[in-house]
């Protein structure tokens, strides 16, 4: 009897448990194949990820955060890239981790979303699988590592949340705390991403007040406020504790409002945002799929028109809709369950060996997908040969300097995995070239007052400047030249004496 009873539980578990083990699976596999950060890649090249990275060698170093180390995403986008230098100092594994972590996350939670809609388990998996295929082969992920993608979990939480409002309409406590603490969050990685939440949050108490439900509005109005001061307290004590409350201030709130601004056509935009098909109509489909469905009524239809509009207000708002439409691929699950349907008959039947048969085939199509259109494996082929930052580490490291004169500039680049691979942090606050210094110039005057006086070892540049009159101190001790880039490494006269 015991044992009949175990393996009831046990079947029971399996059958619960088992497609949030293959949706999470498929996501860090997907993850592995897509995110140059995974060992299937020499490195990520991308010049954003070199900064966060820069910027956490710094703060492990002993640097203030904006105050002593400049640079424009919140503070929590550097935590978290301190956590992953934990794992490894001269390379992404840390990273990596990072994003499997968050592959799996957004693959349960996707998961979720759909079968609250459609409870079928089959259609769950096949779909969560899809959505997800969708977003790490678009160009939207890009090359992995950036701050859409770190807050991506609370994103899909937030499309979890407000179709549980349409279909459910049984939101509690834990929804609004949570709501809360994914604002919070997300404000202090980027803070215009957070303005999704605050407009899912003002739709749904707009939606209490359209059913004169007064108690819930104020009471899930006042715990989401709860939720966003609770996550933001450590950030504030830390601020408090360095002193640097204004310039966190002036260089991640007020800079980032005044510097990017919307800079291109709204033509260009669209135009942008329909290349990317499959990801686009998919979300432009579900949205239309909630506004004509007779099930939710208006009330409903509001709070999601205003969450919808804070998706595409923060796309357009930067005027990169190839990278902040990104949001939108939350809108994807709620797409997916009004698809046709796979295959009555087999569900019908019930026969788990058939289900199996047609998750593993689509499986298949949907990887088939990837490496026939894929984005970033390209890079999957290129050695340590391809890129200039491993021998420029060998020659630091046979100059065999002190610590203290291990210091170096990425001088008018912001590619800057050399501080990476040569685990080399950053000791000045301007330690490398950022899009701002078009607007803020006082970053190109101090990047070249740290040349002209000698205040580091080592420039990194991707300009040759040998004879340029502030570089007057420094030979070439390294040059990198191919048809994709070139990049130069040069060394204070005299400090090998």
């Amino acid at each position: 009897m015991e044992k009949s009873a175990f393996k009831n539980n046990y079947l029971s578990f399996i059958s619960k448990y088992y497609p949030y083990f293959l949706v999470s699976i498929a996501a860090i596999v997907l993850v592995s194949l897509l995110a140059t950060s995974s060992p299937s890649y020499t490195m990520n090249p991308w010049d954003d990820v070199s900064c966060y990275y820069g910027v956490a060698k710094a703060m492990n170093n002993g640097r203030v955060l904006y105050k002593e180390i400049y640079e424009q995403k919140g503070p929590y986008m550097y935590f978290m890239y301190q956590v992953f230098l934990l794992f490894n100092q001269t390379g992404f594994t840390g990273l990596f981790i990072g994003e499997m972590i968050i592959a799996v996350l957004c693959a349960i939670i996707s998961y979720k979303t759909i079968t609250l809609v459609d409870n079928n388990t089959t259609r769950g998996i096949i779909f969560t699988i899809l959505v997800e295929a969708l977003y790490y082969n678009s160009y939207v992920y890009y090359l992995g590592g950036s701050a859409e993608e770190m807050v991506l979990p609370l994103l899909y939480l937030s499309a979890y949340i407000m179709t549980r409002l349409l279909v459910k309409d049984d939101l509690t406590k834990k929804s609004a705390i949570a709501l809360g603490i994914a604002c919070g969050y997300i404000f202090m990685v980027k803070f215009s991403i957070a303005l999704i939440i605050v407009f899912e949050i003002a739709g749904i108490c707009i939606y209490y007040a359209c059913n004169k439900k007064y108690k819930e509005l104020l009471h899930f109005g006042l715990t989401s406020i709860g939720g966003f001061v609770l996550i933001i307290i450590p950030e504030i004590l830390y601020l408090l504790f360095t002193q640097s409350f204004k310039d966190f201030f002036v260089v991640y709130i007020h800079n980032n409002i005044s510097v990017y601004k919307m800079s291109n056509s709204t033509k260009h935009l669209v135009e942008t945002f329909f290349r990317y098909s499959w990801f686009s109509y998919l979300s432009l489909f579900s949205v239309l799929l909630i506004f004509i469905n007779r099930d939710i009524n208006y009330k409903k239809k509001i709070a999601f028109a205003i969450y919808l509009f804070s998706l595409l207000f923060i796309s357009f708002k930067e005027g990169m809709l190839w990278y902040y439409c990104q949001p939108l691929v939350i809108l994807a699950p709620l797409c997916a369950v009004f698809l046709p349907r796979t295959s009555t008959l087999i569900h019908d039947a019930k026969y788990y060996v058939s289900q199996a048969l047609l998750i593993a085939s689509s499986i298949i199509v949907i990887f088939t997908f990837i490496f026939i259109d894929e984005s970033n494996m390209v890079h999957m082929s290129r050695t340590k040969d391809f890129y200039p930052y491993y021998q420029m580490a060998e020659v630091i490291e046979r100059d065999n300097l002190d610590k203290d004169k291990r210091t170096m500039l990425a001088y008018q680049t912001m590619d800057n995995d050399l501080y990476l691979i040569a685990n080399i942090a950053p000791s000045e606050k301007y330690f490398c070239y950022l899009n701002i210094f078009s607007t803020l110039p006082e970053g190109n005057k101090e990047q070249r007052e740290y040349i002209i006086n000698n205040k580091v070892t080592y420039v990194f540049t991707q300009h040759d400047f040998s004879g340029i009159e502030e570089f007057k101190n420094y030979e070439l001790v390294y040059s990198f030249e191919t048809r994709e880039y070139a990049r130069y490494l040069y060394r204070l006269k005299g400090v090998l004496e």
